[in-house]
Formats: structure tokens, sequence, C-alpha cells
């Protein structure tokens, strides 16, 4: 169908798009198509591109298909150095999964993509004076092209373009929960009971959200990290009140 069809993946240019609310890894696609042999009411379609990410453990992301929408011809013959961003959406566990993979190293990633055609037939043949644009075209066929690429994002690209932090993204990452630690200076300024009631609070906090990520059968969710960071929220203030209240005495 095609004498030429190509793409380019700018392993350079990938970057890390949507912040720590909607993490998604943006994929730069640049896309030659050309057709060499298309009589005048010949046509061909390019719908649309999309793509599936993987990692050495299986699929990691599917991006939805981004609209192309040109239509190559005989006076169009080409789609050339075109850049279409191909969006893989991520969360948590995919971004804590990817660290893990890269163990502090580059990144080694497979793309899948496929490339949607239409063959058109004129229904209107353009007279001589009858700009291309407006021949009416008929639906003939759709084909699918597929391209398959191999990709290792180096470790400075990842880091500067593309890195999420999973404790930022993840509020129930065990290393995104940090305690209170009373000062022993504050049992003078609190007194003793206070102080050890305090100190066996945050003693209790700590154990109850750091218990399920050392047991195979725990399990530890969003709406329990958010409680836990509510109650140590609310103890901290009340320290933080009594130990004003005891200095300005």
């Amino acid at each position: 169908m095609y004498s030429l069809a190509q793409a380019e993946i700018a392993e350079a240019e990938v970057n890390g798009v949507g912040g720590n609310v909607a993490p998604s890894m943006c994929l730069p696609v640049r896309l030659d198509v050309s057709h060499g042999a298309l009589a005048v009411r010949e046509g061909v379609e390019i719908v649309s591109l999309s793509g599936r990410l993987f990692t050495i453990r299986g699929l990691l992301s599917t991006a939805s298909p981004v609209e192309i929408g040109v239509i190559i011809q005989k006076h169009f013959p080409e789609l050339k150095d075109q850049i279409f961003n191909l969006e893989f959406p991520l969360d948590a566990a995919r971004i804590a999964e990817l660290e893990r993979i890269r163990a502090g190293g580059g990144m080694k990633l497979r793309l899948d993509a496929e490339l949607i055609a239409n063959k058109l037939h004129g229904l209107n043949g353009p007279g001589r004076d009858q700009p291309a644009a407006e021949i009416v075209w008929g639906y003939v066929h759709r084909h699918r092209l597929t391209l398959q690429a191999e990709l290792t994002i180096p470790k400075d690209v990842w880091i500067s373009r593309v890195f999420f932090d999973p404790e930022a993204v993840d509020p129930t990452h065990p290393q995104s929960r940090t305690t209170p630690v009373l000062k022993k200076g504050w049992e003078t300024k609190l007194g003793k009971a206070t102080y050890d009631w305090l100190n066996g609070t945050f003693g209790a906090i700590k154990d109850a959200s750091n218990r399920p990520h050392h047991s195979p059968n725990a399990h530890y969710s969003q709406f329990d990290s958010q409680m836990i960071l509510a109650i140590t929220t609310a103890v901290v203030a009340y320290a933080a009140r009594a130990t004003d209240s005891e200095e300005k005495k």
C-alpha cells in the first residue's frame, strides 16, 4: 500500500507530564508517510496513532489514539516530519514498579504502536480548475500498520525529564509517612506525664503505619493513610499548643 511509512521515537525527548495528580509519560513519535503511486481518484486517510508500552515484566500502559485526520492524495502525496505525542497514563504502583526495574540506571521499554489508515476513492473527479481539497471521498477499506521498537531512555534523561517521585505520588508509600519525634527537652516544658502520653501516642501511630509493610498478609489503603495523617496532625497540633502554653507560664 505504501512506498514509505516511517516512525522515529525521540528517546531524548520523552517527558513526564501531569505532575503528582495525574502522572503520564509522553512519548513523541516523529511520523513520515508518503505514497508515490496514487491515481487522481485515489487517497489514503491517515486516521490515528496509538500505542502500548511494555517493560520487561509486561504491559505498563496504553495510550489513547491520537487523531491525525490527514488525507494523502496525488496532489498531496506525503505527511512529512510530523510529531505526535503518545501519552501513557501512570499511577503510584506503576511508577514504583518502573523505579524498581530501572534500579538507578536507564529505562528500557518496548513500544508497540499502531497507525490506522483508510484507503479512499474519489467519488467525483477533480476538474482542471477544481482544488483537490474539494474531492468527495468514499471509504474503501482500512489498514492497520504496526511498529515495534525497543527504547532505552538514558539515566540523565529519565531523571531530568521523566522522573516521578513515588513517595510524592502515593501517600500510602511507607517512606512518605514520617511520624513526629518528641524532643527530650520537651519533657521539662510539658511535664513527665504529658510527655510520656505524647511519646506513647506517636509510637502507636508509627506502629500502625509501618506494620503492614513488614507483613505479607496486612493491607494498607490510601484511606488508612489519610486517617493516620489526620490523627497525627491533631496530636501535633495538641503538642504545639501544650508547648506554647507552658512557654507562656
